[in-house]
């Protein structure tokens, strides 16, 4: 598969890569000041525990604690390893970071129940089954894959604020910085991959900076593959949670999810 190289950096397994390496070596700056999101383990949006209780309030299969859970793009935050202290029993983190994969699997407590893979979200085949998982959990990694796509649609919207007398066509004109249609193409492939490994009527957690505007429309490209299972919830932070239960295959055309 082709590395995301036109996209920004949140897209790339480089940067993150580079990333992980400053948290292995200190939480500092490059200024030498404390930096938080280096420290050894970093929650994007939500904390670990604020997400726990969405995970309790699931189908028996996923609240019995045995079903597999699938956290995609987890970096190197604490839940996965929170889950497996809830008493769930089969938990595998995935990220495409080599790096923090490493870093996490060395630092885990004994007895945890999680298990870390390196796999890119775009196609997790063979590392992750398909119709395996009761559970997807995605915290911040479509907003990361559609960073671009964030943007473009920002810079449209505000192309008309930065119309002057001497630009008056705005910014339009220098053409968009960013690659809105390759980060929204590779969003869809997530979304299909979530789809693919999830078991009929499993749940998909996605904890988002983006209100419903911005992330619905990923689940109603088709219409056959989710249902919508609680209105999006704003916490307090102001991001936006999403859930959906994956529909019954017999309902997906055959080949709807075949990638090239």
């Amino acid at each position: 598969m082709a590395p995301m190289s036109r996209l920004s950096s949140y897209a790339s397994v480089a940067y993150w890569d580079a990333r992980y390496q400053q948290c292995a070596l200190g939480a500092r700056d490059e200024d030498g000041d404390h930096d938080p999101r280096r420290e050894l383990t970093f929650d994007w949006l939500a904390m670990a525990d604020d997400v726990l209780p969405y995970m309790q309030t699931t189908p028996a299969d996923l609240a019995d604690g045995n079903g597999r859970i699938l956290e995609v793009g987890c970096g190197n935050s604490t839940l996965a390893q929170t889950l497996s202290d809830a008493g769930f029993r089969d938990i595998l983190a995935v990220d495409f970071s080599e790096t923090v994969v490493q870093m996490m699997d060395e630092s885990k407590p004994p007895g945890s129940t999680v298990r870390y893979a390196v796999a890119d979200c775009r196609d997790m085949r063979g590392v992750v089954g398909e119709d395996s998982c009761v559970a997807v959990v995605d915290k911040g990694l479509l907003d990361a894959v559609l960073n671009d796509f964030d943007q473009a649609v920002w810079w449209e919207k505000s192309a008309s604020r930065r119309i002057t007398r001497d630009n008056p066509e705005g910014s339009r004109d220098r053409g968009c910085p960013y690659d809105g249609e390759t980060s929204r193409a590779e969003a869809l492939k997530v979304v299909a991959e979530f789809a693919r490994v999830l078991h009929d009527g499993a749940e998909l957690l996605v904890v988002s900076y983006e209100p419903p505007s911005g992330r619905t429309w990923l689940f109603e490209e088709d219409g056959k593959v989710w249902q919508q299972t609680f209105e999006p919830e704003e916490d307090d932070a102001g991001n936006f949670v999403y859930r959906y239960r994956r529909k019954a295959r017999t309902a997906v055309p055959t080949g709807l999810y075949e990638m090239d």
